[in-house]
């Protein structure tokens, strides 16, 4: 075995890592264009495109069998670190069940996302900014998943990076979409920290005809969205949000996630429970629509409370705190007239005034 301080060694060492997951190959693999990807890596970015990571040279999308030699190479230059590559990928494979269902994904433990949602990260962790740099290397995909289900049979979701900002620092700027929804069944911890899954792509049970279930439901959402207008935490914001989520989808488990996107927006406004989750782990249109749908009409029901929505929007401004808190004092002292009474006093002042003119 060549030691690194071989002449030429150190210098070839920065030559043979992997594109897509930045480490020494293993089990490599070479393209048509001369690029050579590990076997795994390249497999897992072909079910997006099939065209080298690199230079986006088209071929075939069967992977490629090993570079025996360069296979060889590589054990006989690097043979602690090509070990440790091929135990890695060895444990990483040999942990999914269905080698013909299943996909790689790398996941990010952080919040639910639904499909269509976007959803803006601020990126520093350092097992974070691999998984970042291994995404934008491959197919700009990973996976979201709530902290605490990265467990096999819990549901996450597919997102897509559509704008990548670099800091200076080292650290990323996101803005990510869900795409589809995914089922856990296994995963590993990388050597850069973070999770590697081994996903499925989850689609809910076949279901009777839903199109009267739908319409029912779809004025609810109308009437929810003219009352959360109320409450947006900028301008625009609701506007934003159904644009990212676009129109209806026609068919349930579509409509369902929609209705569930649109009631858990992100930014999120906190005027419905949170059921993302939920959502996401449920395998049946017709429930998830009836999850939603009660969803709804609870939150409707809150925001069509008094004072609610002077409330909630008064923690949205100094000012706002202090007019709620003026009013808060103002009640308990009673300085404030009763519900009711208020046109009565209005009443009662402008008559004494009409009656001190006539006189």
């Amino acid at each position: 075995a060549a030691s690194m301080s071989d002449p030429g060694i150190g210098e070839l060492r920065a030559d043979v890592d992997c594109a897509i997951c930045l480490k020494l190959l293993a089990e490599p693999v070479t393209l048509l264009c001369g690029h050579s990807f590990c076997r795994v890596c390249l497999a897992g970015s072909q079910h997006f495109i099939a065209a080298c990571a690199l230079c986006r040279a088209p071929h075939p999308g069967a992977t490629p069998k090993t570079n025996v030699v360069l296979a060889t190479l590589l054990r006989r230059l690097f043979p602690e670190e090509s070990a440790a590559r091929l135990d890695e990928v060895k444990a990483l494979t040999d942990t999914c069940e269905d080698k013909s269902l299943v996909h790689q994904l790398p996941l990010f433990v952080l919040e639910p996302v639904l499909p269509h949602q976007r959803l803006v990260l601020h990126v520093f962790e350092p097992r974070y900014r691999a998984l970042v740099r291994v995404a934008m290397s491959a197919n700009r995909r990973f996976g979201m998943i709530k902290c605490g289900c990265q467990v096999p049979g819990k549901h996450g979701c597919e997102v897509e990076i559509t704008e990548c900002n670099p800091l200076p620092d080292g650290r990323y700027s996101l803005t990510v979409r869900g795409t589809r929804r995914f089922r856990l069944q296994s995963s590993n911890c990388m050597s850069d920290g973070f999770l590697m899954g081994c996903v499925e792509w989850a689609k809910d049970e076949p279901c009777d005809d839903m199109a009267e279930r739908m319409s029912e439901a779809s004025p609810l959402a109308d009437e929810w969205l003219a009352h959360a207008r109320h409450f947006e935490r900028f301008p625009g914001h609701l506007d934003g949000v159904t644009a990212d989520l676009g129109d209806r989808p026609e068919d349930p488990e579509g409509f369902s996630f929609w209705m569930a996107a649109l009631v858990n927006p992100q930014p999120g406004l906190g005027l419905a429970p949170e059921i993302r989750q939920e959502c996401l782990d449920m395998t049946s249109s017709e429930n998830r629509i009836a999850l939603v749908v009660e969803a709804m009409r609870s939150s409707v029901s809150q925001m069509r409370r008094p004072w609610r929505r002077f409330l909630v929007l008064g923690i949205t401004s100094p000012a706002h705190i202090l007019a709620a808190l003026f009013a808060l004092m103002s009640l308990w002292r009673g300085w404030l007239p009763a519900p009711g009474g208020a046109v009565d006093a209005v009443t009662a002042t402008t008559g004494s005034l009409t009656g001190g003119s006539d006189r």
